[in-house]
């Protein structure tokens, strides 16, 4: 992966907030913006194409050529970490200015996660710390799952009794375009069903290059399985098991409303049973990965350019804030402010979530949207800098998280 791609993972760009940004529109279509960077000896360069592909590159002016050591990690000395660290400002400002955040990578995956939204009213969690973008679909009333969308490595799904690398080689016949990804390596999605990484067909998976894609496990009734995995695109199930479930590859293989038929079914095996107050499924049963008893911690986004909450606290403690995860009254939220600030600066306390309200923004308008007022508790002098946050395992927050334990803890060391 270069440098660049991991900034616009997950974004579609918005070209009028890109020109107000200061991109300039090319005669080919394109949309390009430099700035020159360390001192005036570095200038970067990103375009984005009529498709919506980014690339970037940052060039040595004393040379003239691309300063490819960014791109790997094991070229990261003083100098190039904080000629990294300059850039990726720029790259993060950009990415929050000039961009719409998206659930997922592909496009059949968000178009899917846009279908549930109108049919269930559900939008998909994120309960995974260590496994980003990937989201779950449940039943509110008792928190069972009945789909999971993730990003995978296409060579190591299976067929019955076949290994993926006699099925990886060939093209697939649907368009998988990637959705809010960077092709920064010149190998943008023009055939059908490309997703980032490459696939061959070699007799072992273990020198393949990855095919990293997004797939989806839905739960299907035991007796579907075998006819099922005989389509092109369905394998047997990653990672969960394969008597009751199937894994869908969403590169526009399968049909959406074919996957939206498997959702239909997957969701209807979850009805009927309700979580009690402790937490406990009716039956038996714990909650799912990440729904722990008590107040959750959050690690959330605030973009500076968007809302002025120094201003809002100024004139009240508490303040109303979006949000589309599972927030609970007593939860703690941290608020991450984006660049030029990149730190963490607040601290507070929910005190009412679930509010229906309608957001100005456009896309905020979606059905499903949700409001919570939150108390202010402290506040961070100096703010807590992603340079420091970064030793503890975190980067740039971009999405709702779990707080880490060990950040926490050092936060509150200063307390």
């Amino acid at each position: 992966m270069r440098f660049e791609e991991r900034f616009f993972l997950r974004k579609i760009p918005d070209p009028k907030k890109l020109k107000a940004y200061g991109f300039r529109q090319e005669a080919d279509g394109s949309l390009k913006y430099e700035k020159l960077l360390r001192e005036e000896t570095f200038r970067a360069e990103l375009t984005v194409d009529p498709a919506g592909a980014v690339r970037g590159q940052l060039i040595d002016l004393e040379f003239g050529d691309e300063f490819y050591q960014i791109h790997s990690d094991n070229q990261r000395g003083a100098f190039v970490a904080e000629l990294c660290e300059e850039y990726g400002e720029l790259l993060e400002e950009i990415a929050e200015a000039g961009f719409i955040p998206q659930p997922f990578i592909l496009a059949q995956s968000n178009r899917i996660a846009r279908r549930v939204l109108a049919e269930f009213g559900e939008k998909p969690v994120f309960p995974f710390k260590r496994i980003e973008g990937a989201g779950v679909f449940e039943n509110p009333d008792n928190g069972k799952w009945y789909g999971l969308i993730m990003e995978v490595d296409r060579n190591k799904l299976k067929k019955p009794e076949t290994l993926s690398a006699c099925f990886a080689g060939t093209s697939p016949k649907g368009g998988g375009k990637m959705e809010g990804t960077a092709q920064t390596t010149g190998t943008s999605p023009k055939g059908k069903g490309k997703a980032r990484g490459s696939s061959q067909n070699p007799k072992s998976t273990e020198d393949v290059p990855k095919h990293m894609t997004e797939a989806m496990n839905v739960k299907v009734r035991p007796e579907t399985v075998p006819e099922l995995t005989k389509r092109e695109g369905i394998y047997e199930c990653y990672h969960m098991n394969k008597k009751h479930w199937v894994t869908v590859v969403l590169e526009d293989e399968v049909p959406d409303e074919d996957i939206m038929s498997l959702l239909r079914e997957s969701r209807s095996f979850t009805l009927g049973k309700r979580r009690t107050a402790s937490g406990r499924r009716r039956g038996g049963g714990e909650q799912p990965a990440g729904k722990s008893e008590g107040p959750r911690k959050w690690l959330m986004p605030a973009n500076v350019n968007r809302f002025d909450v120094p201003g809002a606290l100024a004139k009240d403690p508490v303040i109303l804030w979006k949000h589309g995860t599972r927030v609970k009254p007593g939860d703690l939220v941290y608020l991450y402010f984006s660049a030029p600030v990149s730190a963490l600066r607040y601290r507070f306390r929910v005190v009412e979530s679930d509010i229906e309200y309608h957001f100005s923004e456009e896309r905020m308008n979606e059905r499903g949207e949700k409001a919570m007022r939150m108390e202010l508790l402290q506040e961070f002098v100096p703010p807590f800098s992603i340079s420091k946050m970064r030793k503890f395992g975190v980067g740039p927050v971009r999405g709702p998280r779990f707080m880490p334990e060990e950040l926490e803890r050092q936060l509150m060391k200063g307390k």
